[in-house]
């Protein structure tokens, strides 16, 4: 698990770095042995709707709602899109059960990225691809390269993303001063959506990435599929 200091002083040290924006923490848990398999994705569960500033996966209407909040910083976070995240896709969103609200507590230029995805209908494909190659993306050029290797339109990404330094300045003011930038109260920009998503974070009074609520019930870290099934069945038989 990553937890928000280690966020809050990732944010302050990478803002000095040249060339390289974050790095790939690994000090996640073990994976964990699951015994069912893993399931293929298909594109009626990658259709993401925008509501009241949350981006939703899956049926905006079903009973249950998952929140999940991580960072591509956590290795606990990647193992559970590799492992559990299918699963729960398969069996509760697939079926209409489910709704899974995402909200990034990341470094701020891999969340613009996902954000100029959502431009192109591609929150989910690009939030996915992150989290399965974060290895292997070091600076921002490898993130701009994401748009092309999705066959997204680069100059559209491009002109979405150019101003990552500026948005992720508006993030470490807000972490130092509390301050929002002005142009959050008449335009939208990726640092609103940004800090927004820190500031729920901490209303929720978490610490840790991975989180989950589900419904009012709390999961926190990379558990075994079985223990949110659990949940699940439980706040569906409400």
């Amino acid at each position: 698990m990553i937890d928000k200091k280690t966020i809050i002083l990732g944010l302050v040290i990478i803002a000095v770095l040249v060339g390289v924006v974050w790095y790939n923490n690994q000090n996640g848990p073990i994976i964990d042995n699951q015994t069912a398999s893993i399931v293929e994705i298909d594109s009626e569960s990658e259709e993401v709707t925008e509501l009241d500033g949350d981006f939703i996966i899956g049926d905006p209407n079903a009973p249950v709602t998952m929140i999940e909040y991580s960072s591509y910083q956590c290795g606990a976070c990647s193992n559970f899109h590799e492992l559990t995240f299918p699963l729960i896709i398969e069996n509760y969103v697939k079926t209409g059960k489910v709704k899974v609200i995402t909200r990034l507590v990341s470094h701020p230029a891999l969340s613009v990225a996902v954000l100029c995805g959502q431009e192109q209908g591609a929150f989910w494909e690009v939030n996915e691809y992150i989290f399965g190659n974060i290895a292997t993306i070091q600076t921002i050029d490898d993130i701009q390269a994401v748009a092309g290797i999705l066959g997204l339109n680069q100059e559209s990404f491009n002109q979405c993303f150019n101003p990552v330094d500026e948005y992720v300045g508006h993030v470490l003011k807000w972490f130092e001063q509390g301050e929002k930038p002005k142009d959050c109260d008449r335009d939208w920009l990726p640092s609103c959506q940004i800090i927004e998503w820190f500031h729920k974070f901490e209303e929720d009074g978490l610490q840790d990435t991975p989180s989950f609520l589900i419904n009012n019930q709390q999961i926190i870290g990379n558990r075994l599929y079985s223990q949110f099934e659990r949940i699940i069945e439980e706040e569906l038989a409400k």
